[in-house]
């Protein structure tokens, strides 16, 4: 079996994927019919809502490539288009044999067209019951805040949504410009998630003047996990605490270069991370907006970065054992990893 092969059959797990970056655009284009947008995005050519959906080049910066989001932002707020988003993101991943992620997304965004958090919670689970049902795939729900909220607005509504701490959703992240907003003035609600019995997460990193940001959020919030964080290579001291710590990077390679951050797959420190030590997941972050599966994105570090296909393989077992799913679910996902690695030749 080829590595490739080995890389697209393996049972993969993906713990930085945003629901909103990964609506299929034919898709998108029938969603866009039921929601309230102006008639010129209804009328839109899929052809043409491609090229304002998916990324096909190496942008300028992050707020470039966040503005990829304004499309499935219009979309999702209908509980209808919640609920078909979720259901076939789960068709996505099983058709890479992802058999389990964690989906990140950010009820603020969703009220626009009237909904209220518990119909956009609502909504969401019941896309994540029929997709789990269908696809035989299991995921779970990070609700994310955003930067340029104040703190008080996150932690109002965390406490809309902390009800449905037991039906799937399990920890909060915070999202946004790094270059606008920092993530430091988030750790009130950061710290208020914790209170609340979820496991937390912040996304930093995406720009390379944010590892201060980095090191002094991480030492005043100890998070569970980082979403991105690869500029923690910047300074050996914190790496060291990373690992003391056991605190991963959920790493996105692709999108980073779309953001500007590097400029070369071989650029992003993948190798030098993990020889450290320094825990580390590889993810898509946003399937259909970066345009690649987490198989491909998986193939890149392995022709690009100099770590080998056992350690990619490490590397999945790690993402795992630091995926907030509970141990009934891991050891789910245990057994179906090892069944397949079994009697291959690595």
């Amino acid at each position: 079996m080829s590595k490739l092969s080995v890389l697209k059959e393996l049972p993969k797990v993906e713990l930085h994927l945003h629901l909103d970056g990964c609506i299929d655009v034919h898709s998108a284009h029938g969603m866009l019919q039921e929601a309230n947008v102006p008639r010129k995005y209804r009328n839109m050519p899929v052809s043409e809502l491609k090229k304002i959906m998916v990324v096909d080049k190496s942008l300028k910066s992050q707020k470039e490539l966040l503005e990829y989001f304004r499309i499935p932002t219009m979309i999702l707020q209908t509980g209808n288009n919640l609920k078909r988003a979720y259901y076939e993101l789960c068709k996505i991943k099983k058709d890479d044999n992802v058999c389990y992620c964690e989906v990140r997304f950010a009820p603020q965004l969703h009220t626009l067209g009237g909904l209220t958090f518990d119909e956009i919670m609502l909504s969401v689970l019941e896309g994540k019951r029929q997709g789990e049902r269908d696809f035989g795939i299991l995921t779970n729900i990070i609700i994310v805040g955003l930067k340029d909220r104040t703190s008080n607005e996150n932690i109002e509504m965390l406490e809309e949504i902390k009800k449905y701490k037991d039906f799937g959703v399990i920890a909060v992240d915070c999202a946004g410009v790094e270059e606008d907003f920092s993530i430091m003035e988030q750790q009130k609600f950061l710290l208020r998630a914790r209170e609340r019995g979820f496991k937390i997460t912040f996304h930093c990193g995406e720009v390379k003047e944010s590892l201060d940001d980095l090191i002094n959020m991480t030492q005043a919030v100890t998070p569970d996990r980082i979403a991105h964080g690869s500029i923690a290579i910047g300074s050996l001291d914190f790496c060291k605490e990373l690992i003391k710590k056991n605190i991963m990077l959920d790493i996105c390679p692709t999108s980073n270069l779309q953001a500007g951050l590097y400029q070369k797959y071989s650029e992003v420190p993948l190798k030098s991370l993990y020889d450290m030590g320094v825990p580390i997941s590889i993810n898509t972050d946003d399937t259909v907006l970066s345009d690649i599966s987490l198989s491909e994105e998986l193939n890149l570090v392995l022709q690009n970065s100099n770590l080998t296909l056992k350690e990619l393989i490490d590397m999945n077992f790690k993402a795992l054992e630091h995926s907030f799913a509970d141990d009934k679910t891991k050891e789910v996902i245990l057994n179906k990893i090892n069944i397949f690695l079994k009697g291959k030749l690595i």
